[in-house]
């Protein structure tokens, strides 16, 4: 996907719409030149990274705090190795030499005990797609494909827009072509949900939300329907956001 050093610094992103709620990705350039508004989240989402590695690239380090005009690298530097998990410490097997004072006890008399009773533990609730909400109350009109990164869901102009479960809002604006008034949460460092074509936005950068708030209005797509378009990025990647919505 990633072609040399040389060729990638010399061409540009296109984000263009298309028939579709939300642009395509395309040929990405080696650096992004950070505008007001920015986020390291909002740039690894424009351009389909992972903003955990986008990070380490730059050696930045959470809160990730950017300011306008600074430099990110789109592309891992030359000799770039991914950090290894920590290795396991394994516990020395050779005991000690020094000889051990020996101890002695006294015998003890045997009390007779009644057998513990079996505690059967309680069954485990299930993981966490059960317990995500749905953005917005509404018929899918365009599914999750190749091509079509999210869904849309039709509904009523201004009705309200819901985060899906807690997280923390790292992107509210309207920076990122083609999907109008946005705002991404992110509900672990993995997992990241976009809410896209809002009339009107309620949260902003760095407010911590809980499943089930209002954090927008419905707005309208460019083809003038009253819908949102949503998406859920998994390590970067998008994935079927109806794998996590209750059915």
């Amino acid at each position: 996907m990633r072609a040399s050093g040389g060729i990638l610094s010399g061409l540009l992103l296109l984000l263009t719409a298309c028939t579709g709620s939300h642009p395509p990705f395309r040929v990405m350039t080696s650096q992004y030149k950070v505008h007001y508004g920015d986020t390291l989240e909002s740039i690894a989402w424009r351009y389909g990274l992972n903003y955990q590695e986008v990070a380490a690239w730059n050696r930045l380090k959470p809160p990730y705090h950017l300011v306008p005009g600074q430099r990110i690298a789109l592309n891992p530097p030359v000799g770039y190795k991914p950090p290894r998990a920590p290795a396991v410490r394994r516990a020395n097997k050779r005991t000690s030499r020094r000889p051990q004072p020996v101890v002695i006890r006294s015998p003890v008399k045997k009390i007779p005990v009644a057998p513990p009773k079996t505690v059967v533990a309680p069954p485990v609730p299930p993981a966490s797609p059960e317990t995500w909400l749905w953005p917005i109350k509404g018929k899918v009109v365009r599914h999750f494909s190749p091509g079509d990164r999210g869904i849309d869901i039709l509904g009523q102009f201004g009705g309200p827009v819901v985060a899906v479960a807690q997280g923390k809002v790292v992107y509210s604006g309207d920076a990122l072509k083609g999907y109008g008034q946005l705002i991404i949460i992110k509900h672990s460092d993995a997992l990241l949900s976009a809410y896209a074509h809002n009339r009107l936005r309620l949260v902003t950068q760095g407010m911590l939300v809980n499943r089930g708030q209002k954090i927008a209005e419905i707005g309208r797509a460019q083809n003038g329907q009253p819908l949102l378009h949503f998406e859920i990025r998994e390590g970067g990647m998008p994935v079927n956001p109806l794998n996590f919505l209750p059915h």
